[in-house]
């Protein structure tokens, strides 16, 4: 697999917010802006799942943070749907900006999309994540 495709084994690293496994991912030679086909990186996947400390090491490490998958979302478009306030706040300091303005931020925590229910950002068959999924 190119270092410049997104990995799995990535994704889940970002997801569950484990700093140490991205940090060694990283050390093993995987691209801090690789993508997957739909134009998402593992920092979009930390916007889409709450991974703030995630997120602050991969920008650390040089993660570009105003990306733009292909439908028109931007780290910051998902961090306003599936983040806290204060990842929000966090990423627009740091200059994160929006590219699809249609996004509405969402109420804390995320809700999902089929029964305005509660339910965990990394998933789950009612819930969207990057990929909607």
């Amino acid at each position: 697999m190119s270092d410049n495709v997104l990995s799995d084994e990535m994704v889940d690293a970002v997801v569950a917010d484990d700093v140490r496994r991205i940090a060694a991912l990283i050390e093993a030679g995987a691209n801090v802006n690789a993508s997957n086909e739909r134009g998402e990186t593992a920092f979009s996947y930390a916007c889409a799942s709450n991974s703030l400390g995630a997120a602050k090491f991969l920008v650390a490490r040089g993660a570009d943070i105003n990306t733009v998958d292909v439908g028109g979302g931007s780290p910051l478009d998902w961090a306003l749907c599936w983040s806290s306030p204060e990842f929000r706040e966090w990423l627009g300091g740091i200059g994160g900006t929006r590219h699809d303005q249609s996004y509405e931020p969402w109420p804390w925590p995320p809700r999902c999309k089929v029964g305005g229910c509660s339910c965990d950002p990394g998933g789950g068959p009612d819930c969207d994540g990057p990929s909607g999924s």
